[in-house]
């Protein structure tokens, strides 16, 4: 299983970096089609210059989740294409320093986050959309042959669907710890077996 380091993170940053697509615009492939969502762009956004940005991006991305959820329903294949896009725009927000991002990382699990402040709100975020993409796997019809072609996937959101019961986006820093802990290494090995399984961008 893939452990909550830099070198991972940035692993996956890295692929997901590597395609010129915009990652809100791909949520909206289903049946093998692309279909621009309202309010959406095609262009490709590029990274964020700065923190502010970083995490305004990820506030827009968590506020327009609706979009997704409301194409519930949709062919089994849609909803793992949208957990590896929601897993790859929260692993591009915390590997967003590079080389640097160790140091972000140990705050982002550990350090106390006050009332509104950037820390909480990058928190809230990155439970919503995780717990999102948990959820999407979830709608996956217990019949479908997607199961059964991926169950490594399967069993990893298996794994991860308790925490998300037992946990919310409002607990304190030591019930946070406890929480990113236990679930970053398991999102991390779902986004692996996701994108080997073809669930990611294809390569322009």
């Amino acid at each position: 299983m893939l452990r909550p380091t830099t070198r991972n993170l940035r692993r996956v940053f890295n692929q997901f970096q590597g395609y010129n697509y915009s990652p809100i615009s791909r949520l909206a492939r289903t049946n093998g089609r692309t279909s621009a969502q309202p309010g959406f762009s095609e262009e490709s956004e590029g990274p964020p210059n700065n923190d502010k940005q970083a995490l305004a991006r990820l506030e827009e991305f968590n506020e327009q989740i609706h979009v997704l959820r409301a194409a519930e329903g949709a062919e089994p294949h849609y909803y793992l294409l949208a957990s590896h896009t929601i897993i790859s725009e929260v692993t591009s927000y915390l590997a967003r320093h590079g080389d640097g991002s160790e140091a972000y990382l140990s705050i982002f699990m550990n350090s106390n986050a006050p009332r509104g402040s950037d820390l909480l709100r990058a928190r809230r975020c990155v439970f919503n959309l995780t717990e999102t993409a948990v959820a999407f796997i979830s709608l996956v019809p217990r019949s479908s042959p997607l199961r059964a072609e991926h169950t490594a996937i399967f069993d990893l959101n298996g794994a991860l669907e308790p925490l998300y019961m037992l946990y919310n986006e409002d607990i304190d820093t030591r019930q946070w710890r406890e929480f990113w802990n236990r679930a970053q290494p398991v999102i991390l090995e779902l986004w692996a077996e996701l994108h080997k399984a073809g669930f990611g961008p294809e390569e322009e």
